[in-house]
């Protein structure tokens, strides 16, 4: 691949890469551990709906080759981790192949000490694009829904004292989210298009100058760019303080001016943003925050709380925004935060799971209220966690609304030293509005048992059943499908 077309999307991180391993002074390369762990995986599977069609329902066998490399780096200014694995199936009844490509990565790299970073991130998966069309909870199958899809981005940030009042950041965010085009004989609906941001951003930070008063000034342009010319631009100036009462009880504040430019929008937004709100801190472990205002034009309330104990923590969050479902996918490369495991985690706990972000890429613009609920426990040999969350996506240019829940649920218990077993469920209920009533539930379960034979081999036995049920019977759909793996990690 060359990479010296800045226009190829998949070099920009590889030349952010490249800039930082030679700009930094030596250190944050060599002094950096190291670690590279090649693998290969074999699965034989058999399903007994391979296109995901009840229609004209047909079984198949699949074989499954799934090379992979996982690099880790860590040091007192180098922080990178990639995995990726290149997917070879083949349908063995009608002799058809595909690849498919799956990528997480992200680097942080301090280039010149307490000054200049760069963020780095990459993203390729295979999503379910039209959420109307077929979905299932295995991968062992022939879809058109299925896409790939890419997001990138690249942040250098200078930070600087401001005469010693203020912490100043200085950044500036590209990022890049493409789906792959579907055919001309394609059914799937042509609303897929590339997106393309870029941000600028200052920040002044108080930090704990001041005691109990801290104080943020923001400054932000972002304009966003899409395949099919429908151009928008997002200006964003606010002042954020919170004043701590006491220990365990803070007032906070917002106040500033927002200017959001979108065609999808019926009308632009154009105005004063403010919000005013609590912070409670009653215990260690928990932080509770309620906040009231008016945001992207509209009066909108806000509020996030986080329970944590040694087993177990509890998360819970309402969210109004404006967004796009390309937007969410680019913002999976901000939220995943480094640690121990071999991929990313948000800071609640949960695996990121980029496959997984939605059954579709709505393409326009539209306006969201949610809430999501996350648990998660622990206990010597056996662990839970969930998600679930209530959403309402509202659509200007299409006077529709989309109603929809979704709760995914796993629990994981060690058998013997060798052995575990691994149980995943999942319910998605959506209403759509789309001239016809639609309502569609989607029920998905996967048992899995796991073997480790060594360090470096282990083998998985999975069943997995998913059932797409929907009031418009010409929609219904399932599939049964029993697999075996093996998984060999050099």
């Amino acid at each position: 691949m060359r990479c010296w077309r800045v226009e190829n999307p998949r070099c920009v991180v590889i030349l952010s890469v490249a800039f930082v391993l030679a700009a930094a002074p030596g250190q944050p390369a060599v002094a950096a551990e190291w670690r590279i762990t090649p693998r290969i995986e074999a699965q034989v599977a058999y399903t007994d709906n391979v296109d995901l069609d009840d229609a004209g329902k047909e079984s198949d066998v699949v074989f499954r080759v799934e090379p992979g490399l996982a690099i880790k780096a860590e040091g007192n200014r180098l922080k990178f981790q990639a995995d990726y694995d290149a997917t070879f199936l083949h349908f063995v009844n009608d002799g058809r192949s595909q690849i498919r490509n799956h990528l997480r990565s992200k680097l942080h790299a301090e280039v010149i000490e307490d000054h200049f970073y760069i963020d780095a991130t990459g993203i390729m998966a295979e999503p379910f694009v039209d959420n109307t069309g077929s979905v299932t909870f295995s991968d062992t199958n022939f879809s058109i829904n299925r896409r790939q899809t890419m997001s990138y981005s690249v942040e250098p940030t200078f930070k600087h004292r401001l005469f010693d009042i203020a912490d100043m950041q200085w950044s500036y965010l590209f990022r890049y989210v493409t789906v792959q085009k579907p055919n001309a004989d394609d059914p799937t609906p042509r609303f897929i298009d590339s997106y393309l941001s870029h941000t600028g951003r200052v920040t002044a930070d108080s930090g704990d100058r001041l005691g109990r008063f801290h104080w943020n000034v923001l400054g932000e342009y972002d304009r966003r760019r899409r395949g099919d010319g429908r151009d928008s631009e997002e200006t964003d100036i606010r002042l954020d303080i919170e004043y701590r009462v006491v220990r365990w009880l803070g007032v906070t504040g917002s106040a500033g001016y927002e200017k959001i430019t979108d065609p999808d929008l019926d009308d632009d937004v154009n105005g004063l943003a403010w919000n005013a709100g609590l912070r409670f801190n009653p215990t260690r472990n928990t932080d509770v925050k309620v906040w009231y205002g008016k945001q992207d034009g509209e009066n909108a309330f806000g509020a996030d709380a986080l329970y944590r104990r040694k087993r177990w923590k509890f998360g819970v969050s309402y969210e109004h925004e404006i967004t796009t479902t390309h937007r969410r996918f680019a913002d999976i490369n901000e939220d995943g935060q480094f640690n121990d495991f071999d991929y990313f985690v948000s800071d609640f706990g949960s695996l990121l799971d980029p496959d997984d972000i939605v059954f579709g890429v709505e393409n326009d613009t539209f306006r969201s209220d949610r809430v999501e609920v996350n648990a998660q426990w622990e206990k010597r040999l056996f662990s839970w966690d969930a998600r679930a969350y209530y959403e309402i996506r509202k659509f200007d240019t299409t006077n529709r609304e989309i109603h929809e829940y979704d709760i995914k649920t796993r629990f994981s218990q060690r058998l013997s030293h060798r052995t575990r077993a691994v149980l995943h469920l999942r319910h998605r209920h959506t209403d759509f509005d789309l001239g016809a009533s639609r309502v569609d539930n989607f029920y998905g379960a996967r048992v899995e048992l796991h073997y480790t034979f060594s360090k470096y081999l282990d083998a998985e036995l999975a069943y997995v059943f998913s059932l797409l049920d929907s009031n418009l019977s010409i929609n219904d759909q399932t599939e049964n499908v029993i697999q075996f793996n093996l998984r060999a990690t050099f």
